[in-house]
């Protein structure tokens, strides 16, 4: 049974800072929110976690400035919240972001949210990627 709970991984979102400091989110889905820099708009990224992959699912915008995307591959349809949304489905590396109380870098997940711009430095990285773990470490929470 031990060696059970060692071998079978679980796969889980990491989000390191440039500090050291790690929060993980054990959820197969999640999303990024915050406010465009130029548009001073809410903006948000929902992704998946597949086969230990991040994939980028849709992508949701009020308005079109920098930054969005405008190659016609992408399905995009118009929501009764006034969001554009563009279906996407790509596999994406590792996230690579700065973090401000400008822009109010959100994790959602569930009902829950993690305030990214509360937990690192104003203006510091961070990396969000899809890690593992053994069984064992994801029953105990390690």
């Amino acid at each position: 049974m031990l060696l059970f709970l060692i071998l079978i991984k679980v796969d889980y979102l990491k989000i390191t800072g440039e500090n050291g400091h790690v929060e993980k989110i054990y959820n197969d889905s999640f999303e990024i929110h915050w406010i465009h820099s130029v548009e001073k708009e809410e903006w948000f990224e929902t992704y998946e976690i597949r086969d230990g992959a991040l994939f980028l699912t849709k992508s949701s915008f009020k308005t079109f400035g920098a930054g969005v995307p405008t190659d016609v591959k992408y399905i995009s349809k118009l929501n009764d919240d006034g969001f554009v949304e563009l279906t996407i489905n790509e596999l994406r590396p590792p996230i690579l972001l700065n973090v401000s109380n400008n822009v109010q870098t959100t994790v959602h997940f569930d009902s829950n949210e993690l305030k990214l711009y509360e937990i690192y430095e104003d203006y510091s990285s961070v990396e969000i990627e899809v890690a593992s773990t053994p069984l064992i470490f994801y029953l105990l929470r390690l």
